[in-house]
C-alpha cells in the first residue's frame, strides 16, 4: 500500500507502536537512509532485522518514549508542537483514521473488532 502511496518510492520514516512481523512490513517501506522509530512494542515480538538491510542502505531504528520527551522539552516547546499538528489536522495536512464505532454494549464485538488480523487500519471507537 505504502508503495502504491508514493508511486514507488516508499518513505523516509516508519512509526512504528508494535514491532515484530508488522515491523518488519514497515522496514520494507523505507527509502535509503529511511528512520524506523519504535514508540511502542504491542506485538511483545522482537523486529526482524537483516545487518545488511541497514548497513546496504543505512536505515536507522530509534525509540521514542513520549514520557522522556515530556520530561526534557519544555512546555512552550511542547506547546509549539502540539499547535502545529493541531494546524496541519485543520488544514487536511493530516487526516486521522478511525474504524467502526461500537456501542457500550457491543463490547465484545469491539474487542473482536480491535484484535484482529486482517489489516484493516483505524481505530476501533467505543461511543455511548
Amino acid at each position: 500500500m505504502i508503495t502504491q502511496i508514493t508511486d514507488g518510492l516508499g518513505t523516509n520514516v516508519a512509526l512504528d507502536a508494535i514491532g515484530g512481523e508488522s515491523g518488519s512490513q514497515l522496514l520494507q517501506t523505507l527509502t535509503a537512509q529511511g528512520v524506523h522509530v519504535f514508540y511502542g512494542a504491542m506485538s511483545f515480538r522482537p523486529l526482524p532485522l537483516s545487518p545488511a538491510q541497514t548497513i546496504f542502505t543505512e536505515l536507522k531504528v530509534q525509540g521514542f518514549w513520549v514520557e522522556h520527551w515530556y520530561r526534557q522539552t519544555p512546555v512552550a516547546d511542547q506547546q509549539a508542537v502540539f499547535d502545529h499538528l493541531l494546524d496541519l489536522l485543520a488544514r487536511g495536512k493530516i487526516l486521522p483514521r478511525s474504524g467502526p464505532s461500537f456501542g457500550f454494549d457491543e463490547l465484545t464485538d469491539a474487542i473482536k473488532r480491535a484484535s484482529a488480523s486482517d489489516g484493516l487500519s483505524g481505530k476501533v471507537l467505543l461511543v455511548s
